[in-house]
């Protein structure tokens, strides 16, 4: 059995971006789209989505639309765990809405175990409720029928769990797990996590994505479960280091920083910051790593010689910023430091006598 485990999906999350005119909500939909086209193609038997596939409680309306979307794929089993972002409360449409489609809704209320004869396979799934959670003790979870492929879905895992889990392998094949905590993927413990589907921010991850899985088994052979992660989004936030060392000047700064973003792609969101020992006579200009592309912020965490920048970046444009560049120190020779000094000295006499 093939499948595939997303979660953090956060459909119908508004978010369009004035400055870099970027409908992040318009994105996110058509990557699910593809993410059920590649669904269709590959003959995938089941989708489970582990929390927050909307970012609000659904209506009737949006359930309907997703009911349609999904009865595309007929020979596809859908398990929707809700997340704490569209968990079911009482009167909320999900609660009672009746799927046409192949699609099982766990809400959080009880721990559920549905069996799907056609595989052999029994998947238990618990969505969030936080009086649920509160009670919930996973070192006490016992897989359902003895010689059927189990499969665990949960929403989320707080801290204690998560520390409990580094300790415990529960007895299923498989432990699906939402929240948007970073990409994880143990085997050893058949544990995994995707992580968020797409980016909300800087989250310190480079790709978003969700698992694609086989699951098989062959008559009394144990069950084997192989899973590799898939990119989702075409668009990420990355954070971005550009060294300064050894660059005389910004323009190096900035074409270091484009071949960088060309590696990754100018489709991103960046942060750049600037690190590195900074020669005096780099003059700080953010506009032109601003103007690479999708650039929110440049920050400039270089080290250099605190009064001689100040100088240099007041008078960058005059006669002693043009002798400050010609004549700064780029290593520690005390005759180079001293002759700056005194140049300095003289320059400054100068231009304050009337």
């Amino acid at each position: 059995m093939r499948f595939i485990h997303l979660s953090g999906l956060r459909l119908g999350e508004g978010a369009f971006d004035e400055r870099f005119q970027i409908d992040y909500r318009a994105e996110r939909e058509q990557a699910f789209r593809s993410v059920l086209d590649a669904a269709r193609e590959g003959e995938i038997e089941a989708v489970f989505l582990t929390g927050d596939v909307m970012d609000h409680a659904p209506n009737e309306e949006e359930l309907r639309e997703m009911d349609e979307l999904f009865l595309t794929l007929p020979k596809t089993r859908f398990f929707w765990l809700t997340g704490e972002k569209d968990r079911v409360l009482p009167g909320d449409a999900l609660g009672s809405y009746e799927w046409k489609s192949n699609t099982q809704v766990f809400s959080g209320d009880c721990i559920q175990r549905v069996f799907v004869a056609r595989y052999d396979l029994e998947v238990t799934g618990l969505g969030w409720n936080a009086e649920t959670w509160s009670k919930l003790r996973l070192e006490k979870l016992t897989a359902g029928r003895k010689g059927k492929t189990q499969i665990l879905l949960l929403p989320l895992l707080k801290d204690d769990q998560k520390a409990m889990l580094q300790k415990l392998k529960l007895p299923f094949d498989y432990v699906g797990v939402g929240g948007p905590d970073v990409r994880l993927g143990e085997v050893q413990r058949n544990l995994f996590s995707p992580g968020a589907f797409s980016p909300k921010g800087f989250d310190g991850v480079t790709q978003h994505g969700c698992f694609l899985g086989e699951i098989t088994k062959e008559g009394k052979n144990p069950t084997s479960v192989t899973v590799r992660f898939a990119a989702g989004t075409q668009r990420e936030f990355i954070s971005l280091k550009v060294n300064a060392d050894g660059k005389i000047s910004y323009d190096e700064v900035a074409e270091e920083a484009a071949r960088v973003m060309d590696q990754f792609g100018r489709q991103h969101i960046y942060r750049i910051t600037i690190t590195g020992k900074a020669s005096p006579a780099l003059y700080f200009e953010s506009d032109k790593l601003s103007s690479l592309g999708n650039v929110v912020e440049v920050k400039d965490e270089t080290s250099r010689d605190e009064a001689i920048s100040k100088l240099m970046n007041s008078h960058h444009d005059d006669a002693l910023g043009r002798f400050l560049q010609e004549m700064s120190p780029d290593d520690d020779q005390e005759i180079r430091k001293k002759a700056l000094s005194y140049g300095v000295d003289a320059l400054l006499s100068v231009k304050g006598r009337k």
